[in-house]
């Protein structure tokens, strides 16, 4: 029987034992069968409770003399011996009564069943062996059966905080770090001794007594417990090397760390005693896997961890080696995060890879913004900034969340003024400026794309990498789009023709990097009446994407954004069944890149009722009203 480090762990084997008496002839339970010698001593001198156990055992049944059990080997085979041919009753009456008695040998809080050879008993009888190492049910020839004991549901937790505490079931909100007892035992002991509310505790909880909780260490009721959430896991007690990693793990996100991202970058981590090799990495893992303290998940090759260890682990970091691991964390992170080019960004390819993540960096995100982590510890250089804004262009993508909280800490750490630091912070202006358009924020997105483009124009007159390139293009693009948010069509139109002729200028130009840049142009020229302009303008960047890339591909939303300003023109030019058809395509090709909640699907699934509604099919163009709705209201 095998369980995560929780209270109540023994108290259940001696329950079990109790338990038991009606069912078995003999139970005996041994405590403590762990080695406290090293591991090239007998199996006598690395297990002494083991061995004091047997010898009084041995007295108690009167195989020995109480003198004569200071011989260790010998109380142990008298007991095995006993073991192996244990009777019912004291004195039968003859060989036909004899009747061979039922026995449960307990051996609790065992690292591994092999090291109890000397003391497994040579006949047959019932054995229940427990254990915190999830590798102590490895051996198929001790262990017949197996249990993993998980923490409590959310429900089991909340019903065992209410019978510690005075709090009823509707004041538990929330129960934070998931369902180990221990946990719960301690956070209703300060709840009951400080006289919290369940609200109280949270708040207390989150703001400043994250330390104290989990050194806390009281003498409960009805019985005291040795143990603490700090001490419990024996941190102490762990190899530096695995310790590290672990300190690494308890700043990521706790229900799924890829086993690449601990290992990718490992040689650039600067950090003492790192794992820095796959061997090295694999015997860390193992020894954190024994000790429960992570668990692992194979098929997926990731690890996880209770987030109650994590903050564990984090309140035995100073200052300094908080600042030292997270950095450590950030590089590792970088290194399998799959960051895009200009041109790449709107790619869906990389998507589930960047969600594979994301959490990760939401998880670092959280940590440097609140009380956690050191509040002014400084990241030296702007990799951590990088990787925030790569994934807020992720979101700004997929429409899934708010983005300006991550734009807002990356311009935070880009406080110099090196160049590595202004591209990123040009890139803070670009996303900050793409989220407020995105949420019609017309004057926050007008202030970031001109700060946006002003930057990226100081950048090309003074940067070592070159006079023009496709960001700059891209922020005249923004700039005019902010223009054309607020109606002043000379200075967008302005913007736009700049992009274009940045972007035609370079190098490695082909047509379809304007795509973006010319369905905002055709939106604007239609806007303004100039229908056949934006007509010849879109429907030639469409035949070069379809040159390059085949009929409505799924590259990007790209494709999608043409396709919907050519239903909007032709429906102007009177072709509605065109329009119809071009309207259709888009709203499928959104589907299938951007996906159902993004407002780019809503606007589409509008036009398309729009277009039913015309027809006369009014339940369709409810369907299509509901879906945008739905969207819209998400």
């Amino acid at each position: 029987m095998t369980l995560v480090h929780a209270i109540g762990f023994h108290v259940l084997a001696h329950m079990y034992k109790i338990a038991s008496l009606e069912i078995f002839d003999r139970v005996n339970r041994l405590q403590g069968a762990k080695a406290k010698r090293p591991i090239n001593a007998g199996a006598i001198e690395r297990f002494p409770d083991a061995v004091k156990y047997f010898s009084k055992f041995a007295v108690e049944l009167g195989l020995t003399d109480p003198e004569d059990a200071n011989d260790q080997v010998i109380s142990v085979n008298l007991v095995k011996g006993w073991l192996a041919n244990v009777v019912k009753g004291l004195y039968p009456v003859n060989e036909i009564s004899i009747q061979e008695a039922d026995w449960l040998l307990i051996f609790d809080n065992v690292d591994n069943p092999e090291d109890l050879e000397e003391f497994w008993p040579l006949e047959k009888g019932s054995i229940l062996i427990t254990s915190w190492d999830p590798f102590a049910k490895a051996n198929p020839y001790m262990v017949m059966s197996e249990i993993d004991l998980d923490p409590f549901s959310e429900e089991d937790a909340a019903r065992f905080l209410m019978r510690l505490t005075t709090i009823g079931y509707k004041e538990i909100e929330h129960l934070p770090k998931g369902g180990l007892a221990l946990g719960l035992t301690q956070m209703a002991d300060l709840i009951n001794r400080h006289d919290y509310t369940f609200r109280e505790f949270l708040q207390r909880y989150d703001e400043k007594s994250i330390g104290r909780f989990h050194k806390f260490k009281e003498n409960w009721q009805p019985n005291s417990y040795e143990h603490n959430i700090a001490s419990v896991w024996a941190l102490d007690r762990v190899r530096k090397g695995s310790l590290r990693l672990l300190e690494v793990i308890s700043l990521l996100d706790p229900g799924g760390i890829k086993e690449s991202m601990l290992t990718v970058a490992a040689t650039e981590v600067d950090l003492d005693e790192f794992s820095k090799t796959k061997n090295q990495y694999e015997e860390a893992r193992l020894e954190l896997v024994r000790r429960s303290l992570v668990t692992r998940k194979k098929e997926a090759l990731e690890s996880s961890i209770h987030p109650l260890t994590q903050d564990a682990v984090r309140t035995q970091m100073n200052a300094s080696r908080c600042r030292t691991t997270f950095t450590a964390a950030v590089v590792l992170l970088r290194s399998v995060w799959p960051f895009a080019t200009m041109a790449q960004r709107h790619q869906i390819s990389r998507w589930a890879q960047c969600e594979s993540l994301l959490r990760n960096v939401i998880r670092l995100q959280d940590l440097y913004s609140s009380f956690i982590l050191p509040q002014k510890m400084s990241i030296s250089n702007p990799k951590f900034a990088r990787l925030l804004v790569a994934a807020a262009w992720y979101l700004t993508n997929t429409a899934v969340a708010q983005v300006s909280a991550y734009s807002d800490v990356a311009q935070g750490v880009c406080e110099s003024q090196n160049e590595d630091a202004r591209l990123i912070l040009s890139d803070i202006y670009y996303t900050g400026g793409a989220e407020a358009a995105e949420t019609n924020d017309k004057r926050t997105a007008m202030q970031n794309n001109t700060a946006f483009l002003h930057l990226r124009l100081n950048i090309s007159e003074t940067s070592t990498f070159g006079t023009k390139d496709a960001t700059l293009a891209q922020a005249y693009n923004q700039a005019a789009n902010a223009n054309l948010d607020q109606k002043r069509f000379k200075r967008a139109l302005e913007y736009y023709d700049k992009a274009l002729e940045v972007f035609q200028s370079l190098p490695d130009y082909c047509e379809t990097m304007t795509s973006i840049c010319v369905a905002n142009l055709g939106t604007a020229y239609w806007l303004l009446g100039r229908l056949g302009d934006a007509h010849r303008l879109v429907i030639r960047n469409l035949r070069a994407r379809e040159a390059k890339f085949g009929v409505d591909d799924t590259e990007s939303f790209r494709t999608g954004r043409l396709l919907h300003v050519l239903g909007n023109v032709t429906a102007s030019q009177g072709q509605l069944s065109e329009s119809f058809r071009y309207h259709t395509r888009a709203l499928a090709q959104y589907r299938a890149t951007v996906g159902n909640k993004h407002h780019r699907t809503a606007d589409l699934c509008f036009k398309v009722a729009q277009h039913e509604l015309r027809f006369g099919h009014f339940s369709q163009a409810r369907a299509y009203l509901d879906q945008a709705l739905h969207i819209y209201t998400s």
